[in-house]
């Protein structure tokens, strides 16, 4: 799979050969790809990170379990894929947006990550996900991200939009209509 990869503070890199991500977890969404913008948060990790990414390609993220090198890019549209076989929100063909948010609730899908036994952040407990102890992003560690053609996340952050919604736009717009589904 094609894509830019994140190694470290001011070295991101194009490769041909990054390894396409795969359905693990009843509720995963494999997303085609089809716009991806720059985030000024991009920029940081890029400028002065790592910040969310794992420091160095020892670390891994506390959600993931994931090192680098990975995917950056976090404010995407695309088209469903595949899905998991829990999946109820979406199905193959349907035009998303991610709201890329990744919290303790997520570790459950990762196999890898250090941190999958222990119990729920006392804001995750509540349902303030937002305020997580270990608040990360799709596409800046947890998971890698859309500057790749095709990512894989949790069912919980992907956002039916309807096929009139221009996908160019809607990856532009990720925001709002996250906003607009709570």
């Amino acid at each position: 799979m094609k894509g830019l990869l994140y190694y470290g503070n001011k070295d991101i890199r194009y490769s041909e050969d990054i390894e396409e991500p795969q359905i693990v977890n009843a509720n995963d969404v494999k997303i085609k790809v089809a716009f991806c913008g720059i985030c000024g948060t991009d920029l940081h990790e890029f400028l002065d990170g790592p910040i969310f990414f794992p420091k160095s390609t020892d670390d891994k993220d506390k959600i993931s379990g994931l090192s680098l090198p990975l995917c950056p890019g976090h404010e995407f549209s695309g088209i469903v894929l595949e899905i998991g076989s829990d999946v109820t929100n979406v199905k193959p063909g349907d035009h998303v947006v991610v709201e890329a948010t990744g919290h303790c609730i997520d570790r459950l899908r990762y196999k890898a990550t250090i941190q999958q036994d222990l119990p729920l952040c006392s804001s995750c407990k509540i349902g303030k996900t937002n305020c997580c102890d270990s608040l990360g992003f799709c596409g800046l560690g947890v998971g890698s991200g859309a500057m790749s053609e095709k990512v894989v996340y949790g069912s919980n952050h992907v956002i039916k939009i309807p096929d009139s919604l221009p996908l160019d736009i809607a990856a532009l717009v990720v925001v709002q209509l996250v906003l607009l589904q709570s």
